[in-house]
This record gives C-alpha cells, structure tokens and sequence, in this order.
C-alpha cells in the first residue's frame, strides 16, 4: 500500500544541488519517511501497528529515533538496497543538508514499509535481532 505525502523541497550542502523528497505534516504522529543512501527511494515507517508494537517492546533503550532506526533495517530493502533514519542527497548522497523542509511541490506516492524477512519471527528471535541492531 501506498500513501499520498506532501513534497518539499531540499537542499545539498555538500553539492549545493536542490531536490523534492516526501515529507510529513506536523500533525502526523508517529510516522517517518525512511530514505535509501543513495536518497532516491522512500518508504513510509509508522510506530503504530502490530510488528512496529513488537520492535518497541524488544527495545531496551527508549532512545529517541532508536525506534526509527532499527524499523529502517528491518524494513524490506527498495532497489537500492537498506533504508536509513537519515535523509540523503539524490545527487551526491550527502548527508550534510542546508535545509529539508523548504517550500512545498506537490505531492509524492509512498511506499509503506513492510518486514517481510522479520515480521514471522517469534519475539524472542525478533528481540534477539533488535539487540544485534539497537
């Protein structure tokens, strides 16, 4: 399944290139857009739901993004491989950004994220795995 985001525009720091990516509104709680490093796919996370529950309660830290973080490396990796927690420059996959939530242009189709490889493990193996990552 697919949702319909805002796109903002974004700017490089490092190649001074300027670029759209998905965004979120402000009063969308919790979701995030997770980014490939090579910053031209996007799927959208949410904590909410069955399998995220269960990643949260095999969290040993509430750290905040940890949960992000180990949902991007669980999720079903796009053409370009693995997601991330971190917004990359399409152009020179940068991390390193001038702005990211500049004006808005238009809209953008995302992806939700799946866990296909995890969400059939049982939650001493899928706690197991979030230790291996968190």
């Amino acid at each position: 399944m697919a949702r319909q985001l805002i796109a903002r525009e974004a700017k490089c720091r490092s190649c001074q290139e300027t670029f759209s990516h998905p965004g979120i509104i402000d009063s969308s709680y919790g979701e995030v857009v997770l980014n490939s490093p090579d910053g031209n796919s996007y799927i959208l996370a949410s904590a909410f739901g069955q399998f995220p529950e269960r990643v949260r309660s095999s969290l040993i830290s509430a750290e905040p993004g940890r949960l992000w973080k180990v949902l991007a490396a669980l999720a079903d990796h796009g053409p370009s491989g693995p997601f991330t927690a971190t917004m990359h420059c399409p152009h020179c996959h940068s991390v390193d950004l001038e702005y990211w939530n500049g004006g808005d242009l238009g809209t953008a189709l995302v992806p939700e994220a799946t866990y296909s490889e995890y969400e059939d493990l049982d939650d001493a193996e899928l706690a197991r795995q979030v230790a291996l990552l968190a």
